[in-house]
This record gives structure tokens, C-alpha cells and sequence, in this order.
């Protein structure tokens, strides 16, 4: 399902004098004045510079209820589109509900697609919260759609004091500890519960319920490395 949003200003016949408003619109398009903010159905803008966008008769601004497949993983299910993308640079905040999570972990990226290149690029989330994903654009970026995703930091996460790897994170079935022979592994899920231990260099997540998990590894020395894995 596909929600289109008209942009509707309704501006005074007399306006008192002064240099700028936050948000105007006229035959040129939308206008949004630095430092303001522009939120279109949980897509928060607020530019460093004065940013426009066309406006006109056709369709705007998109926000698809349906998931992108980005690094063969699927996104969060509200993908926004911009069909007349302009430059932008400032902060955008990609606010999300529980419902549209669509398995995806709060630790998410922001994910942005530049028709131009007709590439998806990831943006790291610059805030500690949950439902929300936060990034600062200190260089301008041209976004044709907007999503929020897995990030690709999880892929494989070392620890350089004892050489110890898992893989492939995230992981839908066997998940692999490189680096020591012998380990002793507990995972627990993401309030604390422990959900299984093991002595082998693999382990099987396949009956594991999607989400964020935590593993504690320990050598025969018992020195512990802690990854936080992402089951798909």
C-alpha cells in the first residue's frame, strides 16, 4: 500500500514584515529555511541550510508500507520517495513504530537511494533511542528514498585482544567462533535470559527466534569477548 501526501500551506493574505519563514511555498516549490523542521509522516528534516523540494499537481512525497531488500536483507516496512529529489544536508530522523520493525533490531542504519547512482548507501544511527534513527548530514546527499535497516556494522565482529571472530552475523542458522579451539559460549537474548550454552565452534540459531542476541565467548584461560549477534 502506497500513501501519497499533498502538502497543503495555507499562508495569510497579510504577513507582517520580516526576512524569512520557516516554511513557504510558492510556484517554485516547497522552501524550508535552515534550522527549521519538516516532518512528513515521521520523516523529520531540519536542514543547515535553506532546502527546497518541487511541489506540484503530481505526487511528491511516498511512504510505501512495504520493506526494500538492501545487502539481501529486508528493511523496515515504511520506505518514503521523494520524485523530485533535491539535494540535501542537515538532520533527518526516520521515526518507526513496533509494527513495522519487520524484524529488524533497534540497532538500525539509516539507508538512503540515490536514483542517480541507483544505489542504496547506510548511515549510521547518531542517537542512543529507540523508534527513532538519527543522522547528521554534514555533506549534502541526494535522497530519492528513505528507509531504515540492519546495520552492516554486525557483519563481523572481532576482538583484536584475543583474536576471536563470529560469522556470518547476521546469522540464520549456523553461526561459527573463530580463533579458539576449544570455547565456551552462552547466549542470552536481549533482557538478559540465558538461552543456550556450548562447547563447540558452531552453533545452530535456526530454531531461534528473530531479534538481537548477545554472545559471551571465553577461552580456556576464561579471558570473554561479548558480540552482539542479529538472527535473520
Amino acid at each position: 500500500m502506497i500513501r501519497y501526501f499533498a502538502i497543503l500551506i495555507l499562508i495569510p493574505l497579510w504577513l507582517p514584515a520580516q526576512d524569512s519563514y520557516p516554511l513557504t511555498v510558492n510556484s517554485g516549490g516547497l522552501h524550508v529555511a535552515a534550522d527549521a523542521t519538516l516532518n512528513i509522516a515521521g520523516m523529520e528534516l531540519t536542514p543547515t541550510s535553506d532546502y527546497s523540494f518541487t511541489v506540484n499537481t503530481t505526487n511528491t512525497v511516498s511512504v510505501t508500507n512495504s520493506s526494500e531488500t538492501v545487502n539481501d536483507l529486508e528493511t523496515m516496512s515504511k520506505v518514503f520517495g521523494l520524485q523530485s529529489p533535491a539535494t540535501f544536508q542537515g538532520t533527518l530522523v526516520y521515526n518507526y513504530e513496533e509494527a513495522i520493525m519487520n524484524g529488524v533490531s533497534h540497532d538500525a542504519a539509516l539507508y538512503v537511494f540515490d536514483e542517480s547512482s541507483q544505489a542504496w548507501s547506510e548511515y549510521e544511527d547518531q542517537d542512543t533511542d529507540d523508534f527513532t534513527v538519527t543522522h547528521v548530514f554534514d555533506g549534502s546527499v541526494s535522497i530519492s528514498k528513505l528507509t531504515a535497516g540492519v546495520s552492516d556494522n554486525l557483519s563481523i565482529d572481532d576482538n583484536p585482544m584475543f583474536g576471536i571472530s563470529v560469522y556470518p552475523n547476521p546469522v540464520s542458522s549456523n553461526l561459527n567462533i573463530n580463533g579458539l579451539e576449544d570455547p565456551k559460549s552462552s547466549l542470552y537474548n536481549i533482557i538478559g535470559q540465558l538461552i543456550l550454552t556450548s562447547n563447540s565452534k558452531t552453533i545452530n540459531t535456526s530454531r531461534l527466534e528473530p531479534g538481537t542476541y548477545f554472545l559471551l565467548v571465553k577461552d580456556q584461560n576464561n579471558n570473554q569477548s561479548n558480540f552482539k549477534i542479529l538472527k535473520k
